[in-house]
């Protein structure tokens, strides 16, 4: 194969700038670019290619031929949904291809070399650098392309877009520089400044995870033990007591879209943002197109019936015979890098939030900064020796 950081770090700056080009024809212009997947579709077939020989592929590639039936026999079932043939084709190859980029992605770069590691992880921050930048002038100048959401809702991503995408690039990089903020050089002052910057986002999910991240920050650097942390949370209590009419009145307009939200509906219906009422539209659709055998393998227009929460939309896609296969392959492949107890926490936090937040599975390119975390968490040994990576 040819250099494997090169491959990687190309295909990861193409999957940004193809994202930031939707986002400017989607912002600008109300239009969607429908070719972003392809080459990733390309790499896909490359590195299956390039790695056919490796046993775990092999294991792979007979893994994703069944997923390929399931989803083939599924599409069939209810194919008066899809609007034309072409729609059908599609999601046939699409689907798979982002349940399975992830898994075929680490396993083919999962050995990769310190030198090329290193290179790979440049390339990475040099887009984190590109990210951060732009979140911040977008806020500062309201600039309407680099806000996360084509509306009044207030969010700023820069060039990353979907709200999805930016939510769990953002969650991403926080694990990325949390495990290693003290392995990396400087890292720490990136680390701060992401997680600042983590709340122009807007989502839901970021805040739900930066409480989450703050509080086990807290106890796992044991900042209860320092003087200097409860000087802090009492001046940052004070400041908002003393500012707490101006600051009331800024969080009120600037989230207004939230709390209308909440005020106006239920607290599940304000968890979900409106996702678990499209659950009577998809019992009534199985109920009226299902057969028993649709819930094992699965059967869903992916662009018309979602429920946009990662689990549920599996067994739509897959059925409950597909889910189970998929969470043990992952077992399987990532049985070592969950041993430690921090991977553990990055883990089950963000299948937490993968659940209640969606759209993980609904393009490649979040591929990238997981399997680069996935990578480091399975170098830990060789990671410390490095101070600049």
């Amino acid at each position: 194969m040819a250099k494997k950081y090169l491959l990687f770090s190309f295909f990861f700056c193409l999957n940004i700038a193809l994202i930031f080009l939707f986002k400017l024809n989607y912002f600008i212009f109300e239009k969607y670019t429908s070719f972003i997947w392809i080459p990733d579709f390309i790499f896909f077939v490359y590195l299956l290619k390039e790695n056919f020989k490796k046993k775990e592929i092999k294991l792979f590639l007979k893994v994703f031929f069944v997923f390929f039936l399931f989803k083939l026999i599924g599409s069939v079932s209810i194919f008066n949904q899809y609007s034309n043939i072409k729609l059908f084709i599609l999601d046939i190859i699409r689907t798979p291809l982002n349940y399975f980029f992830p898994v075929l992605l680490y396993l083919s770069f999962r050995d990769l070399k310190k030198i090329d590691l290193k290179n790979i992880f440049n390339c990475y921050k040099i887009i984190l650098y590109l990210v951060l930048f732009t979140i911040i002038i977008g806020f500062l100048f309201s600039i309407t392309v680099f806000k996360t959401y084509h509306g009044d809702r207030f969010g700023y991503s820069g060039i990353l877009f979907w709200s999805s995408f930016a939510s769990y690039f953002t969650i991403i990089n926080l694990l990325i520089l949390f495990f290693y903020n003290k392995k990396i050089e400087n890292v720490h002052n990136l680390l701060l400044i992401s997680f600042i910057v983590a709340f122009l986002v807007g989502t839901k999910a970021v805040y739900l995870f930066l409480g989450v991240f703050a509080l086990y920050y807290f106890i796992d650097s044991r900042l209860y033990k320092s003087k200097n942390s409860y000087i802090f949370l009492s001046v940052l209590f004070l400041v908002f007591f003393i500012f707490k009419t101006q600051l009331s009145y800024y969080f009120s307009k600037t989230f207004k879209s939230l709390i209308d939200l909440y005020n106006n509906n239920d607290l599940q219906t304000f968890i979900f943002s409106y996702r678990n009422l499209k659950f009577d539209n998809i019992l009534d659709f199985t109920s009226k197109n299902w057969s028993f055998v649709n819930y094992l393998i699965g059967g869903v227009n992916r662009k018309e019936m979602l429920a946009e929460l990662s689990l549920f939309d599996f067994i739509l896609n897959f059925g409950v015979i597909g889910l189970a296969s998929y969470l043990l392959l992952l077992l399987y492949f990532i049985k070592k890098e969950i041993t430690l107890k921090t991977s553990k926490f990055i883990f089950i936090i963000f299948f937490l939030i993968t659940a209640l937040a969606g759209n993980f599975f609904n393009n490649t390119v979040i591929a990238y900064p997981l399997v680069l975390l996935l990578i480091l968490i399975s170098r830990k040994k060789e990671v410390v020796t490095q101070k600049n990576i």
